[in-house]
Parts: C-alpha cells; sequence; structure tokens
C-alpha cells in the first residue's frame, strides 16, 4: 500500500509539472492531497478530527447592502452547541464585502462579536473573520484563499487556510492551517481540509470535514 501510495503521489507531481489540461490537474491535485495527508500523519500524534455544518442566509436589501446570518455547529462529533451571528453584508468596494456580526455562543452562554471580509479579485476570493466572546475574552481567527478554475467554477476550488482559537492575553493559543479542497452541490457545500495543528503542547494533523448550506439570495 505504501508503494502504491508513493507511486501515486510521484505521478501527481509530475503532472503538474508538465502543465496538463485542467481536468488532469485537479484530479492530481486530489489525489496529492489524499496521498500526503496519511503519509505524513504516520509519523505524528494526530489530533481529534472535526465535522463542522454551517447554515449561511442572506437576503439582498438593497444593491450595496444585505443581510447576512450565520449558524454554526462546529464539532457534531462532540455534540451541537451552536454559534448564531447577524449582520448587515456591505459592499464597500467592487472586489469587497464586509459583515459585522453580533451573536450568541450557546456553548459558554455568552454573546460574540465578529468582523468577515470577503475579498475577491477574477479567479481569486477569500474569507476571513475574527471573533472575540464576552466576558470570557476567548477570540477565534479563520482564513481562507481559494482559487476557482474557469470550466469547473461551480464544481470545485482548492485552497489554503489558517485558523485558530484561544484567550486574549493568553500565550496558549491553537493555530493551524494547510490545503483544503471544495466540492460544490446547488446550495450545498462540501469542505474537506487537513491542519498541521499546535493543541495542547504538540504538533500534528488534524482532519475536518464541512458541510456549508447556503440560503436566501
Amino acid at each position: 500500500m505504501t508503494i502504491f501510495k508513493n507511486y501515486a503521489l510521484i505521478w501527481s507531481v509530475r503532472l503538474i509539472l508538465r502543465k496538463e489540461r485542467e481536468v488532469k490537474n485537479i484530479i492530481c491535485l486530489i489525489v496529492l492531497f489524499a496521498c500526503v495527508s496519511p503519509l505524513r500523519a504516520q509519523a505524528l500524534e494526530v489530533h481529534d478530527s472535526r465535522v463542522n455544518l454551517l447554515v449561511h442566509g442572506n437576503a439582498q436589501l438593497e444593491e450595496k447592502i444585505g443581510l447576512h446570518a450565520v449558524l454554526i455547529l462546529p464539532n457534531l462529533s462532540k455534540g451541537a452547541f451552536p454559534v448564531f451571528y447577524l449582520g448587515p453584508r456591505i459592499k464597500v468596494a467592487s472586489w469587497l464585502r464586509i459583515e459585522p456580526d453580533m451573536g450568541w455562543d450557546f456553548a459558554d452562554d455568552e454573546a460574540t462579536a465578529g468582523l468577515v471580509f470577503l475579498p475577491s479579485y477574477k479567479k481569486f476570493w477569500a474569507w476571513g473573520t475574527f471573533n472575540a466572546d464576552f466576558p470570557s475574552n476567548q477570540g477565534y481567527w479563520f482564513l481562507q484563499l481559494e482559487y476557482n478554475f474557469e470550466k469547473w467554477e461551480k464544481l470545485v476550488s482548492l485552497g489554503v487556510e489558517g485558523e485558530g482559537w484561544g484567550v486574549f492575553g493568553d500565550y496558549g493559543w491553537s493555530n493551524g492551517g494547510g490545503p483544503n479542497i471544495t466540492f460544490y452541490f446547488k446550495r450545498l457545500g462540501v469542505e474537506l481540509t487537513v491542519h498541521a495543528r499546535y493543541l495542547d503542547g504538540e504538533v500534528g494533523p488534524e482532519f475536518q470535514s464541512r458541510f456549508l448550506l447556503f440560503l436566501g439570495t
């Protein structure tokens, strides 16, 4: 099995370097993603996997202003403790939207506030959020940079991301990052990602799957 993985890894890299057709690049990047993660995980402490559900709702009010709501179930494997955000969606430039949000963290039973950035440029787009809970002073950040292939933009995107959480003023934050791939099925998205994460004094791989549901306009 290890020989097969190594061969598949070499085959994927060679296809990328040859600059073959776009569809082949998509296939080889998926294979590369699948092969590298298990091979590296064998020598490291693997952190618990996470399964997340995010439900996004949007309503356009005017040309540059809308209303945005999101319900997040951050780790379905350990129980459903939702986080809910609500706020305006403002188009401040042709390439940038922002979402200042207020909400409630039901897991910690406290208020939460955040700011979301949504820049885009041609086939590239990004999604970043910074959140703080009160009165616990817990913080969370997430950054994602994605690329949509011209012929497959409604089906798949590839990118990299980073994520972290902790308490403001404390040095014990958990931070991580790595590659991701997202598949789209109209209003449903499925993201697969692996992070190299620092958690509890250990650095190791963490596997995540996210289910995205998009409602409204």
